[in-house]
């Protein structure tokens, strides 16, 4: 977190935040750091302002700038829910570039991105039927339970059990779900492969 008190002439807000991302972005360069990108957006978990690189980490950095310190510090305006919405962000990042340890399960979340900003679809049970219809997810609505099976059950699968997990489905989601996750998490270790921290907590749901 870098922060800087300001002073500037009744700035706007718009200046004084580019202002603020400048200053860290010479700081930052100053300090040996590489600049990967600025205001990296997710429509769904916000911007981070800035992404940089140094000897292999990757950092992700909130800026922060004020003009006086009449509402507070910057830091205070980094509530912890904003710290999540940065947090998913950053996955968010990481997966469409293919950096985290995780299934190559990215093309899910970037196809949520594309139908929202590319086709104009705003109906979030869609957009997370497409987020989360190779990983699964907690929470999963019926739409979202049934784009998963879909995929997971098509006519071109022929991996062992699949026939016995479409009757699962035709007679009922959860059943589907069920037989679904602990075929994904079996497959998955006996690949020693790793799993998806969604995939976890859908298992988790769904067998418990």
């Amino acid at each position: 977190m870098l922060r800087r008190l300001i002073t500037m002439s009744t700035p706007s807000r718009s200046s004084l935040g580019k202002y603020g991302e400048d200053f860290a972005c010479r700081y930052l360069q100053n300090m040996g750091y590489k600049i990967l990108t600025r205001n990296f957006r997710c429509h769904r978990y916000g911007e981070i302002d800035l992404i940089v690189e140094k000897s292999g980490c990757i950092s992700f950095i909130e800026v922060k700038t004020r003009a006086s310190s009449r509402f507070g510090r910057p830091i205070e305006a980094v509530t912890p829910a904003k710290q999540r919405k940065i947090h998913r962000c950053a996955e968010y990042y990481l997966q469409c570039r293919g950096l985290l340890e995780q299934p190559p399960v990215w093309h899910g979340f970037a196809g949520a991105e594309y139908i929202r900003q590319q086709l104009g679809i705003e109906d979030e049970d869609i957009i997370n039927a497409v987020r989360y219809h190779t990983v699964a997810r907690a929470g999963m609505s019926r739409l979202e339970q049934i784009i998963y099976l879909a995929d997971l059950t098509s006519s071109e699968r022929d991996y062992p059990d699949v026939e016995r997990m479409r009757r699962l489905s035709d007679r009922s989601l959860r059943e589907g779900m069920r037989e679904a996750l602990v075929f994904a998490v079996s497959n998955q270790a006996q690949r020693h492969a790793p799993l998806c921290l969604d995939t976890c907590k859908a298992y988790n749901e769904y067998l418990r």
